[in-house]
């Protein structure tokens, strides 16, 4: 099937395209071979294109005793495997390749999963055409291959043509581009980090008169920790400010001094010198020369810079790129894959991380106000101030607690490193009202928690709601609840949405009880059987599952589904049975009919007793309990 893209622009859809027959494997991939030479391209693309499509074309050519010659010399396209942490790659003479499954992988929007399939529908609102999966999917598509040509065809342009209107809606293209021209790498290798770093790092060691270090391979780099999470106190309240601070890992490189250079004179010095910088976890670094800035800090120096100019100039792509740039450093610097890499200087940087935002809930907690919450970067303070006030309040409120712990940090710096400090603590946004739900416990739990605090007052880190207040209005902010989570049903998420609207409104416990009361009766009834599929990924082939069989892998197992993919599924009497989730429940009852009890137990009470344990007035009458076991969790 050959395909050419018609029109302009982002109209990228393929709307017409020719059918070729051949006689043999062999005469098909000379001609498609012929046929990419013929059309010159700069750039090839696909999905998974390069693990799946370019792999298996270049193996069949090779089974033939053939090159897969479809670059612009007389090589032959080749695959380099992965390996040390890296990708594969695809090498096409005189060609770029970019896998759009990676890119959108790397880009700022996060998916359910990274099927084509799933993203397409997402960004674009269709699919592939078809809602099979697993072994009926490769049914109907060998049935289409051997009967119905012209629906094969239509299905295969449908498939090229997804990619390239993905990558242009996106914008994955033109960040693509610009990545790999302000790092200096090829369009492929734009989105590894460890590529992207060794080059920038590279250019700035040559300018100090210094070489890259070769790769020892079989190093020891475990990483390190991730980011300080401090315990969040679980409840309701209102009138709260979330703090951030700006970039805080490349900030605390620039602050710090950390750099592998510096390290690696530090560690080469033998004597331990009074003066170096010590981190926290005992990791040394070298001070800096006179009027000369170590190559890292100097680095994100500059793209601090830029991020800032790009962003005075409104070039969302520059100040996008810069930023996940510099994120990246820090754990390219825990990655073995990397030549610089050293487990004491990816924990340096965390080290520091947590001296700063330790120092920080110090500060806000002299000034009356309580910490709630806090997470690598991020402070989440309860000011006082109630559900009422307005933006303007609690923006107030908020920077003049930043302008408190960035001059404390300052001094800080200064007098305990002999440092500049450019750490930069901001105002991020303010809750009305918040509630962070507490840690689940099971009936048999006891009341006791860690130092003597009660479980329950101990709240779910990575886990809160709010009524976000912001200038141009009121909105309900859910993060890490069962709301936005893909393995929840969508009723279950819907739930749980409406019944912190309707509590964050003012809603009685009477008017909440009516609105359960709704769902309850709706559910039994069979009018939301539509809302109550499960779509889960397997991340393995469901044969890798042999001590436990999950009801997902069940699914999978029904449906036939070989390998990775989505299974979408509905918890019926006699367990999991795979559904179309277009279909299950759309015109009547679903069959299979569903548990109607388990939905009942494993969804909807899950939330309700949540919510009544974090304070609001979520009634447990409909399900048979008082609000008191609310505070099971």
């Amino acid at each position: 099937v050959l395909l050419r893209a018609s029109g302009a622009g982002n109209k990228l859809r393929v709307t017409t395209y020719g059918i070729e027959n051949f006689a043999d494997e062999r005469s098909l991939l000379a001609a498609l071979a012929l046929r990419v030479v013929a059309l010159d391209p700069d750039v090839l693309t696909g999905w998974n294109v390069v693990d799946f499509d370019l792999a298996r074309l270049v193996e069949r050519a090779e089974a033939h005793g053939m090159g897969f010659d479809v670059g612009r010399s007389s090589d032959g396209a080749k695959i380099l495997p992965g390996g040390r942490g890296r990708t594969a790659t695809a090498i096409i003479p005189g060609r770029q390749v970019i896998d759009a499954m990676r890119v959108a992988r790397s880009g700022p929007e996060r998916y359910e999963d990274y099927t084509l399939e799933t993203v397409a529908r997402s960004v674009l609102g269709r699919g592939k055409g078809t809602a099979l999966k697993g072994a009926a999917k490769l049914a109907e598509l060998d049935r289409m291959y051997r009967d119905d040509t012209d629906a094969f065809a239509a299905y295969a342009a449908e498939d090229a043509s997804l990619v390239l209107e993905l990558l242009a809606e996106t914008g994955l293209f033109a960040l693509t581009i610009a990545r790999a021209a302000l790092v200096g790498i090829g369009l492929d290798r734009a989105w590894t980090s460890v590529a992207a770093f060794e080059r920038a790092y590279g250019e700035a060691l040559y300018a100090q008169g210094a070489v890259p270090p070769p790769f020892e391979a079989g190093r020891d780099v475990s990483g390190a920790a991730g980011g300080t999470v401090l315990p969040a106190a679980a409840g309701y309240r209102e009138g709260v400010v979330v703090l951030d601070f700006k970039s805080l890992y490349p900030s605390v490189m620039r602050t710090f001094c950390i750099d592998p250079m510096a390290n690696e004179r530090a560690r080469r010095s033998g004597a331990r010198l009074s003066d170096d910088i010590v981190a926290p976890n005992g990791a040394r670094f070298a001070r800096e020369p006179d009027g000369v800035r170590w190559p890292l800090p100097g680095l994100v120096d500059t793209y601090f810079a830029r991020r800032e100019d790009a962003m005075a100039r409104k070039d969302s792509t520059g100040s996008y790129v810069y930023k996940i740039l510099m994120n990246s450093f820090y754990g390219v610097l825990g990655t073995s894959s990397c030549r610089y890499a050293r487990t004491e200087l990816a924990g340096a940087i965390t080290s520091f991380g947590r001296l700063v935002l330790l120092r920080a809930k110090d500060c806000i907690e002299r000034a009356d106000s309580t910490v709630l919450y806090g997470d690598t970067d991020s402070l989440f303070v309860a000011t006082g101030l109630g559900p009422d006030a307005p933006y303007a309040a609690y923006r107030e409120r908020g920077d003049a607690l930043c302008a408190l712990v960035n001059a404390e940090l300052a001094a800080m710096v200064e007098q305990e490193y002999g440092l500049i400090s450019r750490l930069e603590l901001r105002f991020d946004k303010a809750y009305a009202r918040f509630i962070i739900p507490p840690l689940r416990m099971s009936e048999d739990d006891d009341a006791g928690g860690v130092d003597g605090e009660p479980t329950a007052a101990r709240g779910r880190a990575k886990g809160y709601a709010g009524l976000l207040r912001a200038p141009d209005g009121d909105r309900i902010d859910v993060k890490g609840m069962e709301a936005v989570r893909s393995d929840w049903t969508p009723l279950a998420r819907e739930f749980q949405v409406r019944l912190l609207t309707l509590a964050f409104a003012g809603a009685s416990e009477s008017e909440l009880g009516a609105y359960l009361t709704s769902v309850l009766v709706a559910l039994k009834s069979g009018e939301l059987d539509a809302r109550l599929v499960y779509t889960r990924s397997l991340r393995r082939s469901e044969s890798a599952y042999v001590k436990s069989t999950p009801p997902h892998v069940k699914a999978a197992r029904l449906a036939g589904l070989v390998g990775r993919g989505n299974i979408s599924y509905i918890i019926g009497n006699d367990g999991p049975a795979p559904v179309d989730p277009d279909r299950y429940g759309a015109s009547g009852s679903g069959q299979p009919r569903p548990d109607y009890a388990h939905y009942l137990d494993k969804q909807l009470l899950p939330i309700a007793r949540s919510l009544a344990a974090s304070g609001l007035p979520v009634p447990l009458g409909g399900f048979g309990l008082s609000r008191s076991q609310g505070e099971l969790f």
